[in-house]
């Protein structure tokens, strides 16, 4: 049984990443660069309203948690 439970964990060691993010590069290139945006001042001229501010966020969000180069 232990010398199950050692290989097995031995195979599984070799199924750890690197943290690399090459296998998603054409998805951060399909986001392109971060939105710029500003809920607040109506005056700017990033102005996003109550309804597109939530989607934009959400965009940079999944950019930001991809780990996307532009995103940091």
């Amino acid at each position: 049984m232990r010398l199950f439970v050692i290989l097995l964990a031995l195979f599984l060691a070799g199924c750890v990443t690197d943290g690399s993010t090459q296998s998603l590069q054409p998805v951060c290139d399909a986001l392109g660069k971060p939105i710029v945006y500003n809920s607040r001042n109506k005056a700017s001229d990033y102005h996003a309203g109550k309804k597109l501010a939530p989607r934009l966020a959400q965009q940079n969000r999944v950019g930001v948690n991809l780990r996307c180069p532009a995103y940091k």
